[in-house]
């Protein structure tokens, strides 16, 4: 389950995330970033796996409630062969 969530959010990361501004006081923006959940969503997976946590489940639910395909793909396929994950969540 790790690894299959580990590769999801590792091809996620290579997606064309948009830009987010950021905001002054004043309301006026002052610069652009690129958002990193991503990234820190497979760090807490990792940290929490280690910890004996439940944020790899919480993410699996989450996903699940997106879409019904996703929630069936995900469930049927957490022992596939490396980088096949994100194709089959997908398809």
């Amino acid at each position: 389950m790790e690894a299959f969530a580990l590769e999801v959010l590792d091809e996620a990361k290579s997606w064309n995330w948009r830009t987010v501004p950021r905001l002054q006081k004043s309301g006026k923006e002052s610069s652009n970033f690129k958002a990193l959940a991503p990234e820190f969503i497979s760090w807490l997976i990792r940290e929490s796996v280690k910890l004996g946590g439940t944020v790899l489940d919480q993410f699996w639910e989450t996903v699940g409630k997106c879409d019904n395909r996703l929630k069936d793909n995900s469930a049927s396929h957490f022992s596939t062969s490396e980088r096949q994950g994100p194709i089959l969540l997908y398809s």
